[in-house]
C-alpha cells in the first residue's frame, strides 16, 4: 500500500510534485539496506551485523513505480507513505513500513519498519498489538535496525542542515540524487548483494 499522508512538519513545502522515474527509484530501493542493532558488548565479540537488502528483488518493481508515481501527485505538504504486509514461516505476520519525501534532488527515507512483527510494539510497554497501516511512520520496534544505503557517497552527510528529522535517526537517511551513478548504469540484473 503506497498512500499520500499530510506531512505537519512540511514547513514551507516539500519540493512536490516532482518526477523521480521508476528506474531510478528502482535504483534507491535496491540501495536501502537494514543492519541490525544489537547488544553493544557482544558487537564488540562477534564484529559488525550484517547489512541486508531493506526490499526483495521481487517487491521493488511494484513498488518502485508505486512510489514514483505518488512523488508525481504529492503535493508540497504531502508526503508517500507505503507500507507492506507479509508472511513467511520464521515470523509469521510481518511488516515493513515508512515515508519518503523529496527536497530539491535530495530523497528523505525514513523505514520505520522492516519485517516486524505487530506484536513487536508489546515490548515497548504497550498493552496491545499495533498495525501501523494507519500511521506508517509509527515503529514497532524501537532501536531495532538502523538503515544504510549503497552507494555511501550518495547520503547527504549528518552534518548537514536537514530540514526535517525523525524519531530515530537511524532509521532515516538522505540521498542525493545527483550523487547516484547514471540510471543507464542500471541493469535489471543487477544483483541485490
Amino acid at each position: 500500500m503506497v498512500q499520500l499522508r499530510n506531512d505537519p512538519l512540511a514547513g514551507s513545502g516539500h519540493s512536490h510534485p516532482t518526477k523521480v522515474t521508476a528506474g531510478r527509484m528502482t535504483q534507491i530501493l535496491r540501495g536501502v539496506r537494514v543492519q541490525r542493532r544489537g547488544d553493544p558488548v557482544l558487537g564488540i565479540v562477534t564484529g559488525k551485523p550484517e547489512e541486508v537488502p531493506a526490499f526483495s528483488s521481487s517487491e521493488i518493481p511494484a513498488l518502485a513505480g508505486a512510489l514514483s508515481q505518488a512523488l508525481a501527485t504529492a503535493s508540497p505538504h504531502e508526503m508517500v507513505a507505503f507500507y507492506r504486509r507479509y508472511s513467511d514461516a520464521s515470523v509469521s505476520v510481518g511488516v515493513t513500513s515508512g515515508g519518503l519525501f523529496m527536497e530539491g534532488h535530495q530523497l528523505y527515507f525514513v523505514l520505520a519498519n522492516f519485517r516486524n512483527r505487530p506484536s513487536d510494539v508489546m515490548s515497548q510497554a504497550v498493552a496491545t498489538e499495533f498495525d501501523p497501516s494507519s500511521d506508517p511512520l509509527m515503529s514497532l520496534k524501537a532501536r531495532s535496525f538502523a538503515v544504510r544505503f549503497h552507494p555511501p557517497g550518495a547520503l547527504v552527510s549528518s552534518d548537514f542542515p536537514l530540514v526535517w528529522k525523525y524519531v530515530d535517526p537511524g532509521k532515516f537517511i538522505v540521498v542525493d540524487l545527483d550523487r547516484l551513478p547514471p540510471e543507464t548504469e542500471l541493469s535489471a540484473s543487477t544483483p541485490l548483494r
